[in-house]
C-alpha cells in the first residue's frame, strides 16, 4: 500500500506510478494516430503530443470528479462499460464491406 511507503520507496511508487501512465497514454496515442510517421512525420508526432495531452487531462477530469460519485453508481459504470466494450467486440468480428 502506498501509504505505507515512505522516503525512497515512496519515489520509487511514484515514479512507477507515472510510468505507467504515461506508457499507456503513449499506446493510446500510437493506436489512435492517423498518420503515418514515414510519410508525415511532423503531424504524427503533433497528434501524438496532442493525444497525450488529451488523455492526461481526461484521467485529471476522471480523477477529480470520481470521489464525488456515490458508491451506489459504480455498478452502473461497469455495467456500461462491459456494454460498450461487448458492442465493440461484436462490432469488430462482424465486418463491414468496404472498410479495412
Amino acid at each position: 500500500m502506498v501509504l505505507d511507503q515512505f522516503g525512497v520507496d515512496f519515489a520509487l511508487v511514484q515514479y512507477s506510478s507515472a510510468l505507467k501512465m504515461t506508457l499507456f497514454a503513449g499506446l493510446i496515442a500510437a493506436l489512435t494516430n492517423p498518420f503515418s510517421v514515414a510519410t508525415d512525420t511532423l503531424s504524427a508526432v503533433g497528434f501524438s503530443w496532442a493525444a497525450l495531452v488529451a488523455v492526461a487531462i481526461l484521467i485529471g477530469l476522471v480523477e477529480s470528479v470520481m470521489p464525488r460519485v456515490r458508491l451506489q453508481t459504480i455498478p452502473r459504470y461497469i455495467f456500461i462499460a462491459v456494454l460498450v466494450s461487448g458492442l465493440a467486440l461484436v462490432l469488430s468480428l462482424t465486418q463491414i464491406e468496404g472498410l479495412p
